[in-house]
């Protein structure tokens, strides 16, 4: 289940999770915007896919990572270049398994953390390989900015 948005605000800052600075602007003065485009853990773009993709990983809400990936896989709209683009989403991929490598930390239980980590790893490289169909999406194509 999707993470109250005050809880998600209160995670990000509390531990410090990386983020875009428009993003950390959008969570402080309009949370509710941030909570409007973060639709969970998942792209939408593969309905069955996405509704399998549970927000927890054994319990833990990732929520306050996915929210910034997704908010990274739609701004910018444009890109000066593709190469630009393909390195925003390669730093979106990067800080989505960081920051949740932070939320797992601050998580109880050892073993737990160990078998979270395997997940997110796999995550990870779900996003990395086959996530570009969802990052594309709705932006202009062309990439260059007018």
């Amino acid at each position: 289940m999707k993470m109250d948005i005050e809880k998600v605000v209160s995670e990000t800052f509390r531990l410090g999770l990386q983020a875009p600075k428009d993003y950390l602007e959008a969570l402080r003065r309009n949370p509710l915007a941030v909570d409007h485009i973060a639709n969970g853990v998942g792209s939408e773009g593969i309905p069955f896919l996405y509704h399998l993709t549970p927000d927890t990983i054994l319990g833990l809400n990732i929520n306050p990572g996915s929210h910034i990936h997704d908010w990274m896989y739609v701004y910018p709209k444009k890109f000066i270049s593709k190469v630009a683009a393909e390195f925003w989403k390669r730093m979106a991929d990067a800080w989505f398994l960081a920051n949740v490598k932070i939320l797992i930390a601050d998580s109880w239980g050892w073993i737990c953390r160990q078998y979270r980590t395997l997940i997110i790893n796999f995550y990870y490289q779900i996003v990395q390989n086959a996530g570009w169909s969802s990052f594309s999406a709705g932006r202009e194509k062309g990439w260059l900015c007018a």
